[in-house]
């Protein structure tokens, strides 16, 4: 989007939080020509204040509150239709920020969050919003952190939103790890980020999705020699470890602190040796630990509904 109005794509990116903050910040690389950015720098207010969803120190205890502040997920949209890019920020809880755009042409000023009515029905508010059905105003549509899409229809007006209760428009199976040799088996998981367009020209608005996956790789079977080989290994390093715990039993009976040098020595070797016998032992596993990952999925919309092609 063309945040600043001078004829160059520009990037806006929210976060899980900014280190010495009690929130996730929204920061935007300005384009400088194609495929070019500025670096990033915090979008600020028109007090000059970084965005926050809310004012923490207006509570007391911030564990609850601090959900809104923090996974911050913004869509920059004309929200109220007076022709200028609005925000609305969602975030780890299930709240919407609406910041009106109060600037001159090219030179954003956002006012103030007003937090919007409508709450997602699950955490993880992803905000996306378009006329999803056709109507001419601007529907609220949200990825979720159980994944899938949900979807708020505007039943008031372009300039004056009024939101609806919201409805599934697409569940997915949500899995907990998905196999990595096995593209058949792989399905859309959780934590859903999501954007429309008209991916394939056909007048409908498809929709691609993001999600946060677990991936389960999967370890070629070891012969015979090569498991004994490592169960003997594995042997070795317990048997390693036995004269060392025995020593540093009796340093300990011989008053040494746990903190003492010849403690500490003794202590990072045996966590040297625990961590190559966990390796090992990982390596007779069928499969490996999962992998966190994510894929992109493109839904199509069809006459019937929206209907998953390719990843």
């Amino acid at each position: 989007m063309d945040w600043n109005k001078d004829g160059k794509l520009d990037i806006l990116s929210g976060c899980y939080w900014t280190e010495d903050s009690d929130s996730g910040h929204i920061q935007l690389l300005a384009g400088q020509g194609p495929l070019e950015y500025a670096d990033a720098e915090s979008v600020t207010d028109a007090e000059d204040a970084l965005l926050t969803n809310f004012d923490l120190s207006k509570v007391e205890g911030n564990s609850q509150h601090q959900m809104k502040t923090i996974c911050t997920q913004q869509h920059a949209v004309d929200y109220d239709g007076d022709g200028d890019l609005d925000l609305v920020v969602g975030c780890f809880a299930d709240s919407f920020f609406y910041y009106e755009n109060t600037g001159q042409e090219g030179v954003p000023k956002l006012a103030k969050p007003v937090e919007l009515p409508e709450r997602s029905p699950e955490y993880h508010a992803a905000p996306h919003l378009v006329d999803w059905d056709n109507d001419g105003d601007l529907d609220l549509l949200s990825g979720t952190v159980n994944g899938g899409v949900v979807w708020s229809r505007n039943v008031g007006t372009r300039q004056k939103p009024v939101w609806s209760a919201f409805a599934t428009l697409i569940k997915t199976p949500t899995p907990s790890t998905s196999p990595a040799n096995d593209d058949d088996a792989l399905q859309p998981s959780r934590a859903s980020r999501i954007w429309a367009t008209d991916w394939n020209g056909d007048g409908k608005l498809d929709l691609l999705l993001g999600d946060a996956a677990l991936v389960q790789p999967k370890q070629a079977e070891k012969s015979e020699d090569e498991i004994a080989a490592i169960k003997a290994k594995m042997t070795e390093y317990r048997e390693s470890a036995r004269p060392l715990r025995e020593q540093m039993r009796e340093l300990r009976r011989e008053g040494a602190k746990i903190d003492a040098p010849e403690i500490v020595e003794i202590r990072n070797q045996l966590k040297e040796l625990s961590q190559e016998s966990l390796t090992l032992s990982r390596s007779l596993r069928a499969t490996q630990p999962a992998e966190r990952t994510g894929f992109v999925w493109l839904y199509l919309q069809t006459d019937k509904a929206a209907e998953v092609a390719t990843r």
